[in-house]
């Protein structure tokens, strides 16, 4: 029922914009292992974890938010980590993401720098943005076409000169990604597509 309510709420925003004559575009986010669908545009964002070596995490109504690494990390090594965005719509969509590393203390004071935290492998495609979000802009066409997976990075390494501060450090690793229609946008590739959601929109 609430799924319902959710889509007759949607249906009346869109209405509401035309009414008024503005331009609305079909917009899907997702976080962490959640899959959001808006209309025809449908981003799935997963995580492919080495077995046995991650613990899921669940909130309260036992919906995953998080995975833990469960074995200690030490300078110089590298975890399998690899998130990768997949169209799961009809419809093919312009694609963004953002990765945030934050390194918490052991004593739970300020966190510490997070440059010793190394992505690894990203492959070539995305582009970098002041906004800091990286576009998805392969060479031929930034579209992404359904069916398509787009691999964000496949490891995190945690750099040689981590110094004894980072000793029972949290390193968390949040992986937000947006994607909008390519169909009727006036943005001809990712960096001048328009009608990106509000960046904390729920």
């Amino acid at each position: 029922m609430k799924k319902k309510i959710l889509v007759l709420a949607l249906a009346a925003v869109f209405v509401s914009l035309l009414a008024l004559g503005s331009a609305a575009y079909f917009t899907v986010e997702g976080r962490a292992t959640n899959i959001i669908t808006t209309g025809t545009v449908s981003l799935g964002l997963d995580e492919h974890l080495e077995e046995g070596k991650w613990t899921e995490i669940k909130d309260s109504n036992d919906v995953t938010v998080a995975w833990r690494l469960e074995d200690r990390v030490m300078p110089g090594m590298t975890v399998a980590k690899k998130p990768t965005l997949k169209n799961d719509g009809t419809q093919p969509f312009f694609l963004r993401a953002k990765v945030q590393v934050t390194v918490t203390p052991a004593n739970g004071g300020e966190d510490l720098p997070n440059s010793v935290v190394l992505l690894q492998q990203m492959p070539s495609g995305w582009t970098e943005q002041a906004d800091g979000w990286l576009y998805y802009t392969p060479e031929g066409s930034d579209a992404v076409a359904p069916g398509a997976e787009v691999v964000l990075f496949d490891g995190v390494k945690l750099a040689e000169e981590a110094g004894n501060q980072y000793q029972n450090s949290t390193v968390t690793i949040t992986v937000q990604a947006q994607a909008v229609q390519v169909k009727n946008n006036p943005g001809e590739t990712a960096l001048t597509a328009q009608g990106w959601p509000q960046e904390n929109a729920e």
